[in-house]
């Protein structure tokens, strides 16, 4: 698996003298989710797919990602440190239950998404994971996903135009029935955009996924 990406070098030959030009690339931003049951992965993908047919928001049906609450975002992650501390990590933990029970918004960028009930042991694994992992990488300028700022939940519908948003909810709340109670059984490791996943572990088990 690749590390952080190094600056490009490249030489040029000019009347016997060479100059070196340094190019940084451009980074690489990762995140870090916990995810479901097949049957609650399958609801809220069907949730998905009716955002998309009815024209609301098509991204993340069409697109790679699965159903999932995004523990902790980063660019330039050391993606070596972070599969051997992803696979402790997931050993250290088994599955536990989730219940979602509630459909919030982010209006500032017309999101709407699943509200699980925060407990103390999805807040802790947070935590844990954040602080293991921030050493080895550069934290991106939003301060979403920082502990003590961080609001668990599972996307539905993201990035819409603004007039899509009440249209969103209605659907959402049409097709839903509440609460919908799963459990957590795998945490993973994918880069975007776009969606590539890169690395997944099942809680208390062994790596499925890249």
């Amino acid at each position: 698996m690749n590390t952080r990406p190094f600056p490009k070098t490249t030489a040029f030959l000019y009347n016997k003298d060479i100059h070196v030009h340094t190019e940084r690339q451009p980074s690489v931003t990762y995140s870090i989710g916990l995810y479901f049951d097949p049957q609650t992965e399958t609801e809220i993908r069907r949730i998905w797919q009716i955002m998309a047919e009815n024209a609301i928001e098509e991204y993340l049906y069409s697109s790679a990602n699965r159903p999932h609450i995004t523990l902790t975002i980063f660019e330039d992650l050391d993606t070596n440190k972070a599969e051997n501390l992803l696979r402790d990590f997931a050993l250290r933990h088994t599955p536990f239950p989730i219940s979602f029970q509630a459909i919030g918004l982010f209006p500032s960028t017309a999101a709407i998404f699943l509200n699980p009930v925060v407990t103390g042991q999805l807040l802790n694994i947070q935590r844990e994971l954040h602080n293991l992992l921030v050493p080895f990488a550069a934290l991106p300028e939003f301060p979403y996903y920082l502990p003590d700022q961080w609001i668990p939940h599972c996307g539905l519908a993201i990035e819409m135009p603004l007039k899509n948003l009440l249209p969103a909810v209605k659907t959402a709340i049409d097709n839903l029935v509440l609460p919908l109670n799963g459990e957590v059984i795998e945490i993973g490791l994918t880069s975007f955009r776009p969606v590539v996943h890169l690395l997944g572990y099942r809680l208390g088990g062994e790596q499925y996924c890249c």
